[in-house]
């Protein structure tokens, strides 16, 4: 799951692209986060209310006012106090859009709040199992990384969201993030949301001093949750695989020896089969690529 809602993002020009059906990129000219977020509520307000009006975001944003708000509520104050500067943004983006703040919020925490709402698959009471989500594949020439290097990103989530995406074009420092949604067992109560640990560490400090701080930063305070981030560095030419589970971590550095690398939605590197357990659609995917 990369999420549709990971709406704090600036950018740094103005118009609108879309292409047949295409998801459409918005480029958005700012003087604060809280314009930007303004800006790119106004630009995305249909695909964002879509989304929000959706049966899943119905469903958690229902359980954040009842047997959730405790949580809910701690989430929030733990990340307001890790990232000011984002909340801003996120006012901006509810203000632009005509929904909410609670309901922006809810968009950008959804994958710590449904992991907490017991909606891991490997985890009773969830009420079904849910779909995989997300596949990356990395791949180096045989002639080393001088010889070109690649990576893909996927995104294999419900049928909903696929008509609901679109972008917001960043002009940064050559270096992308991906990440694939992990199960863990367990998960903790507060913490801090992926979505803003890796906006941190891309569009912060960090993201100008090249992939080492990068990867740093994204590892750098206890997350709520886990994850799989996959990134990319164009300038240094590398690229690293991170699977994070609350305080802990584990880097994979994909080198030209390797060859390739995949990730989807089970740990591979950071105790697999001990914090998580074989999510079906992870395991056909890995053995087909596997192949």
């Amino acid at each position: 799951m990369a999420r549709v809602m990971t709406l704090a993002v600036i950018s740094l020009a103005t118009r609108v692209l879309a292409n047949d059906g295409a998801p459409p990129v918005f480029k958005i000219s700012a003087h604060s986060l809280y314009d930007a977020g303004l800006q790119q509520g106004r630009l995305a307000a249909d695909r964002i209310k879509a989304w929000r009006h959706s049966e899943e975001m119905q469903k958690l944003v229902s359980w954040t006012e009842g047997g959730g708000k405790e949580d809910f509520e701690k989430m929030k104050r733990d990340n307001s106090a890790a990232f000011p500067q984002y909340v801003e943004e996120i006012k901006g983006i509810a203000e632009g859009s005509g929904l909410d703040l609670d309901s922006i919020w809810v968009l950008n925490l959804i994958e710590e709040l449904e992991s907490k709402m017991g909606l891991n698959p490997l985890n009773p009471p969830a009420p079904k199992h849910r779909e995989g989500h997300c596949s990356d594949i990395y791949a180096v020439s045989a002639q080393g990384y001088s010889g070109g290097f690649y990576h893909g990103h996927n995104e294999d989530w419900s049928g909903v969201v696929k008509d609901l995406w679109y972008l917001v074009e960043l002009f940064g420092h050559g270096i992308y993030m991906t990440q694939n949604t992990l199960f863990p067992r367990n998960s903790s109560v507060g913490g801090l949301g992926s979505v803003f640990m890796q906006r941190e560490a891309l569009c912060g400090k960090s993201g100008s001093r090249g992939v080492d701080a990068v990867v740093d930063a994204v590892t750098s305070h206890r997350w709520s949750d886990g994850g799989s981030v996959n990134i990319v560095d164009l300038r240094s030419r590398q690229m690293a695989n991170i699977e994070i589970y609350e305080q802990d971590h584990v880097v994979t550095w994909v080198t030209a020896a390797m060859g390739n690398y995949s990730h989807f939605n089970n740990f591979k590197a950071y105790k697999p089969g001990v914090v998580d357990m074989p999510e079906p659609s992870s395991v056909h995917r890995q053995a087909r690529v596997d192949q």
